[in-house]
């Protein structure tokens, strides 16, 4: 059972691949070895990368312990993204530290480490803190009809 979850998470992220990976060699300088040897042993910008909700309040301790658990699992990396319900202050200075370890983390494990900024939807505003207090940066729309 264990096994079947497993492959089912690796084939949830594969869905979720990234499409930024190294480029790829061209035909003629991989020989059938090469071929062989990467798809037995993929290096980790052809796995998975979860993409993985940070959310509630963000312990360093506990974010190291669930990369190594992406490692344990086969995975090439993370996306780190903050949705609902985080409690850890967005872009404040322990937001930061928190990205910096996980992605030092990931290097030494030979991982990729992703930030996807996108706080809770649309993109570009930051969580609010592009428009907040800043009346100019928000959308402005004029309704209206016109007879004819």
């Amino acid at each position: 059972m264990k096994n079947k979850i497993n492959f089912l998470l690796i084939m949830i992220s594969f869905c979720l691949y990234n499409c930024s990976v190294k480029p790829v060699p061209q035909k003629q300088d991989l020989t059938i070895d090469d071929l062989k040897k990467n798809f037995r042993d993929p290096g980790p910008e052809w796995r998975g990368k979860p993409f993985w909700s940070w959310n509630g309040n963000l312990e360093k301790e506990e974010l190291i312990r669930q990369i190594q658990v992406f490692k344990e699992m086969g995975m090439g990396g993370f996306f780190m993204h903050s949705r609902v319900g985080l409690q850890t202050e967005y872009l404040g200075e322990k937001w930061f530290d928190l990205i910096n370890a996980c992605a030092d983390t990931a290097e030494k494990l030979g991982m990729e480490a992703w930030l996807y900024d996108e706080d809770r939807w649309p993109s570009g505003t930051a969580g609010g803190l592009v428009t907040k207090n800043k009346e100019s940066h928000r959308r402005k729309a004029r309704n209206g009809s016109m007879a004819l």
